[in-house]
């Protein structure tokens, strides 16, 4: 098992029905009319461009491993998942990268990537929030972060 393989777990967990379900209850909950957010693209690496919107970014940031004199590789990968959301309305594009990210701590809470990958629950570390900016083929964009920790075995 290595970090791709981390990646693309976490990357099914956010195109998963159940996510979908989660961000669907969230928006629903608000009741402030906003439409629901259909998630545009899942990239399991980083972008330079960006096309379609709301879209996730999932890449590493860090892996540190047990001692070297253990026998059985033991590594803790720290990774990012970086949403950007757009739109017309700044309130709409605030709120909409909101739900995002607690869809995606709600989701990924204290969840298991994969079966038999050895690997222990995903814990979400952080969320940063970016400043709200102009665009440039709308007029809003913000993004975000939800940082995540994977213990896993045999990296």
């Amino acid at each position: 098992m290595d970090i791709d393989d981390v990646i693309h777990s976490l990357a099914n967990q956010i195109k998963s029905p159940a996510f979908t379900a989660r961000l669907a209850t969230i928006e629903a909950s608000k009741g402030d009319g906003l439409t629901p957010s259909v998630i545009g693209d899942v990239h399991e690496a980083e972008k330079y461009q960006h096309n379609v919107f709301p879209e996730v970014e999932i890449y590493e940031l860090r892996t540190e491993y047990s001692s070297p004199e253990d026998d059985v590789k033991f590594g803790t990968t720290t990774i990012a998942l970086q949403w950007t959301h757009t739109g017309d309305d700044e309130e709409s594009v605030v709120k909409g990268i909101r739900r995002l990210v607690r869809a995606t701590r709600d989701t990924l809470w204290r969840s298991v990537l994969g079966c038999g990958l050895g690997i222990f629950p995903v814990l979400v570390l952080s969320e940063d929030y970016g400043p709200l900016m102009q665009g440039e083929a709308t007029p809003f964009v913000k993004s975000a972060i939800v940082t995540v920790r994977v213990q896993q075995k045999n990296v």
